[in-house]
């Protein structure tokens, strides 16, 4: 495979060869063996069989700048409807140590656990953890803190067990506890779904695998196996070379990077690239979708002529369609993959994320290019709050 490329649209024999590569790497690193596709076993199964109904579950999300719980269950047609519907409150960033921000969590959650007599919690929490089995739960142990929370002690201890813990003190004991990854639980949002796909700031991809019985969670914005552009190749330079390679391809994160480098190479005036770095700052993704759009309302600062619109204009068009491009690649990869697992099923996929949720344009091409790579009909669904993935977790025997 070459070291770089050109910008412009793949051609359909070079997604053949990237669908061709992700499988290989998945195969690969599902014995053991070193590839860019890391994946982490989250131990839950995919959503295949009914739930069980009329029992509530607290679903709780701990992530980005809130909090939020509230108290599902699922009615005898397989509906899930709120009990109690999801409160927000203000995260805490800073906790004196893990007994604080333990007692937090409890003191949020056990009143509702109380109140509605619930037995079962999914908990959504989006910072790294390796899923753990115990005692009928699956609880973390966190590897990786991130969104500047600050909690003294809790790298390498078991939240889940911690929280259990908590909840037993009052007087609480739980039949089923569940602790995931918010895109886990995306994968969670329809019932035997291969994937569940996040492209909005970053990426990733969830996915059934033909010789696990779990749901994994790839780092699939590692994948080295899309050469560089040679817009995306600076973006790459500026921050953690050769990693996150196909994120920096085609993420909001990124996407405007990609334009202002892009710019310059076509000749545009410095001046330009140096106004979408900058309102791609504030704006992210969105001043790429825009400009792909004709919309040129968030570049004020400069005047553009004519041929720098239609310039501008060609290039938002192609770095998006490469983005979506390439992730159809990454999920028609998952499809064949399991082929003897979805054998004649309708294909849905759970898709979230700003990227895939607002741009219509986006979201075509994505479903599109899978069922040309896949030679069969997808149904992409959109999902706005995942967390309804939580509560099928906790609901599943």
């Amino acid at each position: 495979m070459k070291q770089y490329r050109q910008l412009k649209p793949f051609t359909h024999h070079q997604l053949l060869a990237i669908k061709a590569e992700f499988i290989r790497q998945s195969l690969t690193a599902a014995k053991g063996k070193p590839e860019s596709l890391a994946w982490f076993d989250s131990l839950i199964k995919p959503w295949q069989k009914n739930l069980v109904t009329r029992q509530p579950v607290l679903v709780m999300d701990f992530g980005g700048s809130y909090f939020r719980s509230g108290v599902a269950e699922v009615d005898d047609n397989q509906q899930l409807i709120w009990r109690r519907a999801l409160i927000s409150v203000k995260i805490v960033r800073e906790y004196t140590n893990v007994d604080t921000f333990v007692n937090w969590l409890a003191d949020k959650t056990a009143p509702l656990i109380k109140q509605l007599t619930a037995d079962r919690v999914g908990f959504v929490f989006s910072h790294a953890f390796d899923s753990k089995k115990s005692n009928g739960h699956i609880t973390g142990i966190i590897t990786y803190l991130s969104k500047a929370l600050v909690i003294p002690g809790l790298l390498g201890k078991d939240l889940g067990r911690f929280f259990l813990k908590a909840l037993q003190l009052r007087g609480l004991h739980l039949k089923k506890f569940v602790m995931l990854n918010d895109t886990v639980a995306l994968a969670l949002c329809a019932k035997n779904a291969p994937a569940g796909l996040v492209i909005g700031t970053g990426a990733n991809l969830c996915s059934l695998h033909p010789t696990l019985p779990h749901l994994r969670n790839l780092e699939a914005g590692h994948f080295n196996g899309v050469p560089h552009s040679f817009a995306s190749i600076y973006a790459d330079l500026m921050e953690n070379p050769t990693r996150a390679m196909m994120e920096k391809q085609s993420t909001g994160l990124y996407q405007y990077q990609n334009l202002a480098f892009a710019s310059l190479q076509a000749g545009l005036q410095p001046v330009i690239s140096q106004a979408i770095m900058q309102e791609g700052k504030e704006t992210a993704s969105l001043i790429v979708t825009k400009l792909s759009n004709r919309d040129f309302n968030l570049l004020k600062s400069i005047k553009l002529t004519s041929a720098e619109k239609n310039q501008l204009t060609k290039l938002s068009k192609i770095i998006l369609q490469n983005s979506y491009q390439m992730w159809a690649a990454a999920v028609a990869a998952v499809i064949d993959l399991n082929q003897n697992k979805l054998k004649d099923r309708v294909i849905s996929v759970p898709v979230t994320g700003g990227v895939i949720l607002n741009d219509p344009n986006y979201y075509a091409g994505l479903k599109s290019t899978i069922e040309a790579l896949t030679k069969r009909p997808v149904q992409l669904i959109k999902v706005a709050d995942p967390i309804k993935g939580a509560a099928v977790a906790a609901l599943m025997e």
